[in-house]
């Protein structure tokens, strides 16, 4: 594999691809630090498989392949790691293949930060034919 360092206009279809297949939204604080990061496209065989961006402290961010090189992640991962002397992770809890590959190294972790989400809309849509009333015991 190929690391190339390069810009995020070059990685910003492969980004989108990620966000939207994450179930929550990006966090802030992750997308503010991604302004000042480096962005890495990966490459086998001259073809591109996704991407990684890392900070200037070592921390990596995002790690992306598209979904028919998810099955070598782990050796794409190690070698991410190792080429681009990644001393931590920021792994959101709900990305699955972030967190899969941290779990798979068997790495150990801390919590930083837990998220509450507020939405302003009800998860439950109400439908007028059905009587919804709150239960008790």
């Amino acid at each position: 594999m190929i690391i190339d360092k390069t810009t995020i206009d070059r990685i910003e279809k492969y980004r989108t691809d990620y966000l939207n297949s994450l179930p929550e939204f990006q966090e802030l604080f992750l997308e503010i630090m991604i302004n000042n990061s480096d962005y890495y496209l990966l490459q086998v065989n001259n073809k591109e498989i996704g991407y990684a961006i890392k900070n200037n402290d070592g921390i990596l961010i995002e790690f992306y392949l598209i979904d028919k090189f998810i099955t070598e992640s782990k050796e794409f991962f190690s070698q991410v790691l190792k080429d681009l002397s990644i001393t931590d992770i920021y792994c959101k809890s709900f990305d699955s293949l972030l967190l899969s590959n941290c779990l798979l190294c068997s790495f150990s972790y801390s919590v930083l930060g837990v998220m509450y989400r507020d939405y302003i809309e009800p998860t439950i849509k109400k439908d007028l034919e059905i009587k919804m009333e709150k239960a008790n015991l």
